[in-house]
């Protein structure tokens, strides 16, 4: 029994020892590689736009509004949310995923297909973009195509990010209305069945969105070259990596909440 603690006493150490150091320049070249940065830089904008968005009638909610977006906009920005990310991907210990994914997404075939996706990002390629969607809509495309990009989506995890955000903010200044009106939980009995309801409609929309800004900017690529790039974002590597940025949002928001309500 002796021998064999020590035994597993010497695998933990080696385990923990295995776990190789991130660097600051590797974590954020992989944020900035994956495209998760370009999430974070229009985090700040998305909440803007939710915060003009909210109709505040009488004066008092003016002023509430007025209190409650001054005060999340100093909590949600660029820079807090791309540190927490890079804290969570510098105390990984995973070095290793992180050259792996960026060596995948820094290869000839990822580098022609974002320049495909810049192309349909430009002002010429959103109109061509906007017509291709109105044709998808009355001709839905079918076949191997579109399960690539539904795989693509999934894997790169586009639509999901995109909602998640969108509901993040709403629960921040939801909960800074709460927070600001003394207000309790709850209040709404229908809210729990309106969000479900809403969750929905967002990530169908949003699928939607992805898949056709996918189909719409890789129309010239052969199928067998969309297959090779949908499998480096299935790659081990690239989904750890994409699971450790979702955890860390998710745990941003939380903890921007918490301190929203401790703030006096």
């Amino acid at each position: 029994m002796r021998n064999i603690l020590l035994l597993l006493s010497g695998l933990l150490l080696w385990t923990n020892g295995y776990a190789e150091t991130v660097s600051h320049e590797l974590a954020e070249q992989s944020l900035q590689k994956s495209g998760i940065e370009l999430f974070l830089k229009q985090t700040p904008i998305m909440l803007d736009h939710l915060l003009r968005a909210q109709n505040a009638r009488t004066e008092e909610e003016q002023v509430l509004l007025r209190q409650a977006s001054e005060r999340l906009q100093q909590q949600i920005t660029f820079e807090q949310l791309h540190q927490r990310l890079v804290n969570r991907l510098l105390q990984s210990g995973h070095s290793d995923y992180l050259k792996q994914m960026n060596a995948a997404l820094d290869s000839p075939l990822a580098k022609a297909m974002n320049e495909r996706e810049k192309q349909a990002g430009s002002a010429d390629g959103r109109q061509r973009l906007e017509e291709y969607r109105e044709k998808v809509q009355l001709n839905p495309p079918r076949g191997t195509r579109v399960e690539l990009v539904k795989r693509l989506d999934n894997a790169s995890r586009t639509s999901q990010i995109s909602v998640m955000l969108r509901e993040q903010l709403t629960l921040s200044i939801r909960h800074a209305a709460e927070v600001l009106t003394q207000r309790p939980d709850g209040e709404n009995p229908g809210a729990k069945e309106l969000d479900q309801q809403v969750h929905e409609q967002l990530v169908k929309a949003s699928r939607q969105q992805v898949e056709s800004f996918f189909l719409y900017s890789y129309r010239q690529v052969p199928t067998a070259q969309l297959e090779q790039y949908v499998l480096l974002y299935e790659a081990d590597a690239t989904r750890w990596f994409m699971d450790q940025c979702l955890d860390a949002m998710r745990e941003f928001f939380t903890n921007q909440r918490n301190s929203f309500a401790t703030r006096p």
